[in-house]
């Protein structure tokens, strides 16, 4: 089931239940990609606000929120595990289950490209004209989309960490692009960073203690915001980092907080900054002014370590990453400032809007 919300009223505005299966993409399409498909896709009602969502049911779908109806769904014969979208050309590009990577137009239904890829799509970014996927396997790919069809420019499983040692082989997670640069996350602690076109892999700490999850990366306006797990309290943590210099300036943390399994970035009606979280349960932090301050607002915190270049070993797994402080010490050695944030009832989420 796809649930549209409203931010403004916290209400939920739309639920469409065309999907048979677990949902796991959604992506909200632009004012400007709005009107551009008003010109290209038949019977599509003036002034439609569209999203497009994916599923394990073997389908990908276009919606119509304004009039609450279903637009196109396309068959995919595959259930369909990430999506991403092309806009200016209308097509979508899907990762299945299976590893294919596939390309579709939106204005026909049509399947463009098929290929696989992988053993298991895990995850989609599209930045540009390019495409990044990330596998089951641990292997990352680069494709630039030519025409109607996907060319594979970088697959990092010829990456050589050190002599003998090679890229890890835990799956890929979640992954985001930034200036030539991929940032990933996987059962690990720390944050990847590939540069793809050098050849050359980094980390950055993500996590305070030596095992924890990076589950969700993103990027938005220079901006580098990635989710953590403190696997021992089960609490998850967001991280933010300054691009492309990839300073760390904070984290926002509550202790009501479960797993967050993906998180999405925007700006609310203030022009402040928005987080949409969700896991167990549905999130939206608002990072309020100092003169607005809301005394249920959520702690932002400065964790001094999280300042410090991460142990970058001969090792392929963060096992050997260490840390000098533990988490009770670090507490003590932060900056506060606050957020607000609004929870929905909780359901476990598989995907966030985009």
């Amino acid at each position: 089931m796809v649930k549209i919300w409203n931010m403004e009223n916290k209400e939920e505005q739309h639920s469409f239940g065309g999907h048979t299966g677990t949902v796991t993409s959604v992506k909200l399409l632009d004012s400007i990609e709005n009107r551009r498909l008003e010109n290209v896709v038949d019977d599509l009602p003036e002034g439609c606000q569209l999203a497009l969502s994916s599923s394990l049911d073997c389908s990908i779908k276009l919606w119509c929120i304004s009039s609450a109806t279903m637009v196109r769904s396309m068959y995919t014969y595959n259930p369909v595990t990430c999506m991403g979208y092309f806009p200016g050309v209308g097509y979508i590009v899907s990762g299945s289950d299976g590893g294919k990577v596939e390309l579709w137009d939106i204005e026909s239904g049509n399947n463009l490209f098929s290929t696989l890829a992988h053993d298991s799509v895990t995850c989609i970014w599209v930045d540009g004209s390019h495409a990044f996927t990330g596998a089951e396997e641990g292997i990352i790919k680069v494709w630039e989309l030519r025409e109607k069809s996907l060319v594979t420019l970088y697959s990092s499983e010829n990456i050589e960490l050190a002599p003998s040692r090679k890229l890890s082989v835990e799956p890929v997670k979640c992954l985001t692009s930034f200036n030539q640069k991929i940032y990933y996350g996987n059962d690990g602690q720390n944050i990847k960073v590939l540069s793809w076109k050098a050849g050359k892999l980094t980390k950055l700490k993500n996590h305070t203690s030596d095992f924890g999850l990076t589950d969700s990366v993103a990027v938005k306006d220079g901006l580098l915001i990635s989710t953590g797990l403190d696997v021992d309290s089960g609490n998850s943590f967001v991280n933010v980092r300054v691009l492309p210099e990839e300073i760390y300036v904070a984290t926002v943390t509550d202790e009501d907080v479960g797993r967050i399994v993906k998180i999405a970035i925007s700006k609310n009606s203030e022009g402040t900054l928005r987080l949409v979280t969700v896991g167990s349960e549905l999130i939206v932090w608002d990072l309020e002014r100092q003169k607005n301050r809301n005394p249920e607002s959520i702690s932002i915190e400065f964790i001094s370590s999280l300042s410090t270049k991460a142990c970058d070993t001969d090792q392929d797994s963060d096992s050997d990453v260490s840390s000098d402080e533990d988490y009770g010490s670090i507490r003590t050695q932060r900056r506060r400032s606050s957020t607000n944030s609004t929870k929905q009832n909780p359901s476990w989420s598989w995907c966030s809007v985009i």
